[in-house]
């Protein structure tokens, strides 16, 4: 007779209750332990709208609370007007490390500041191709005991495509001097 473990994972508003449990192959319950966790708001404040003129560089910043930096990946999208989001790269916050998209790599840069839980996308050399809306995103699958899984949408903390993206940023390329 080999026991079987496993565990429930049950969400509210603003809490997460993880019930592992102990059974033989009869179904009796032998042990339970209960771990009850409370969640915060996740946010992501993004800096205002910005006209810039070609050639000039611009620095976007990404303000996280709700959740520990040095543990998340976030990630920078970018959509142009009449076009699909584009995926420009994530930053492993606590390693400090960036990958970009192929299309991104030349001169998009993410930086961070943890002690202000800053996020920074910065745009050097920019030209009219550059105009579009900017978004910063954290990802919202989570993983447990080695396995991942999106979480519910029911949940607080999970984003929706509302709040998923912080406030967009829309930076303008003005041609005019």
């Amino acid at each position: 007779m080999v026991p079987e473990y496993h565990f429930k994972t049950v969400q509210s508003r603003n809490l997460v209750t993880r019930v592992w449990i102990f059974q033989n192959k009869m179904g009796l319950v032998l042990m339970f332990l209960l771990e009850v966790t409370f969640c915060s708001e996740i946010k992501l404040d993004q800096s205002p709208s910005e006209v810039k003129r070609p050639g000039e560089t611009v620095k976007m910043s990404c303000i996280i609370s709700g959740f520990d930096m040095t543990s998340s990946y976030l990630h920078r999208v970018q959509q142009k007007p009449g076009r699909a989001l584009e995926w420009i790269g994530w930053m492993s916050t606590g390693r400090n490390s960036a990958s970009y998209g192929s299309s991104f790599q030349s001169h998009f840069i993410m930086t961070q500041d943890v002690s202000s839980s800053t996020q920074y996308l910065q745009v050097n050399s920019l030209t009219a191709e550059d105009s579009a809306v900017y978004f910063c995103a954290r990802d919202t699958v989570t993983e447990d005991s080695g396995a991942a899984a999106q979480k519910s949408p029911q949940t607080t903390n999970v984003v929706s495509v509302k709040s998923e993206f912080s406030p967009a940023i829309n930076i303008k390329i003005n041609n005019n001097k």
